[in-house]
């Protein structure tokens, strides 16, 4: 018997399997931040890195939230800085989110004070920015 996707019943035994993985704890709501590399997909703990670099593939890893200020604070909009980073404007919006809640910064003109007292970015790079 093939199932396609799209239909109700394939739906609904997925969501009765989502709903049982949340009622024993396995899926919850929180917040992640870690070692990310992007060809892989995957984040990793500092202990797990080799060398500084992705276990997996020797690649260069990132801190995503570091990123993300960066790119807020030289003036890019969630849909520039998705497209930047390769992610979806709904996972840089939880990025954005997240980094407020942290850091009690509400403002992009607070964050950019945060991000050059912290050398996340240098006057430099903002001076040199040419209108996006």
């Amino acid at each position: 018997d093939f199932i396609r996707t799209t239909e109700l019943r394939h739906t609904k035994i997925v969501q009765k399997i989502f709903d049982k993985f949340m009622e024993n704890g396995d899926i919850y709501k929180g917040n992640y931040e870690g070692w990310y590399c992007m060809p892989c997909e995957t984040y990793f703990t500092e202990s797990q890195l080799v060398d500084g670099k992705c276990p997996d593939c020797g690649r260069e890893v990132k801190k995503r939230e570091k990123e993300i200020v960066s790119c807020i604070v030289k003036g890019l909009t969630n849909k520039q800085i998705a497209e930047t980073l390769h992610l979806s404007v709904h996972t840089v919006m939880t990025h954005r989110r997240n980094i407020s809640g942290k850091l009690q910064i509400h403002s992009s003109a607070g964050l950019a004070i945060y991000a050059i007292v912290n050398k996340l970015v240098s006057l430099d790079e903002i001076k040199n920015l040419k209108n996006i």
